[in-house]
């Protein structure tokens, strides 16, 4: 049995930029899983390199702006972020997801190709603490889908 590192990135000070964190938090509250442990990273990427283990299947929570509905829930595995060109999948300037490509590419085995995003589209991204109302409203079912997704990758791994 594989153990799981779920990762929340984000910003609290930007609105729905920070849904990886509430969802994390909330997430792991509920933790009943030994082998499952949740971190909230925020934005310091260094922080979460190192949380990263290689054994580990990793999963990241962030918001994404993917030009989808606001508010719908995206799975992008992390193997095939090593071979996208474009990282846009996430807000942030100075992005884990980056980091970890960039990572790869110096070193083969930095990081395990194990692992998924879990983006959350986001409906504003602004100054200001707290998710927008949009991302208030159906908060219960994004947790209710990614707490899906993560359960159904347990029970395979």
């Amino acid at each position: 049995m594989m153990d799981m590192l779920v990762l929340g990135i984000g910003n609290r000070l930007m609105m729905d930029d920070g849904i990886g964190i509430y969802l994390t938090e909330i997430l792991e509250s509920e933790n009943k899983q030994e082998n499952c442990r949740y971190v909230a990273g925020e934005t310091d990427v260094n922080y979460c390199l190192e949380q990263i283990k290689g054994d580990e299947f990793l999963v990241i929570l962030d918001s994404s702006c993917l030009g989808r509905e606001p508010c719908s829930v995206s799975v992008v595995p992390i193997a095939e972020l090593f071979d996208r060109g474009d990282l846009s999948l996430s807000l942030h300037e100075d992005d884990l997801i980056q980091a970890i490509v960039k990572g790869k590419k110096l070193h083969k085995d930095a990081y395990s190709s194990d692992g998924i995003l879990i983006g959350v589209e986001a409906c504003v991204i602004d100054y200001g603490i707290g998710l927008s109302e949009q991302m208030k409203e159906k908060f219960s079912e994004i947790v209710l889908q990614v707490k899906n997704i993560i359960q159904k990758i347990l029970s395979e791994i």
